[in-house]
């Protein structure tokens, strides 16, 4: 029952990228999302994909350590 509530919600995520693929809030929504379906590789790169629109985001770097940690 979660997962199909995640998978519900990355595709809602989804959409939204596809609508403005340069907001990080919005790019690390979907890492934790796939991170919680256990993708932690995909969410590495939905990561790394906010720290390159904005390499200066605490919450981008943030994240991008603690999924190096998990």
């Amino acid at each position: 029952e979660q997962a199909k509530k995640h998978d519900l919600a990355l595709r809602a995520l989804q959409e939204a990228y596809r609508l403005d693929a340069r907001n990080v809030p919005l790019l690390l929504s979907i890492a934790t999302t796939v991170q919680a379906l256990g993708r932690t590789a995909e969410a590495l790169q939905w990561i790394q994909g906010a720290c390159a629109v904005d390499p200066r985001d605490p919450e981008a770097r943030y994240a991008l350590a603690s999924c190096y940690m998990a």
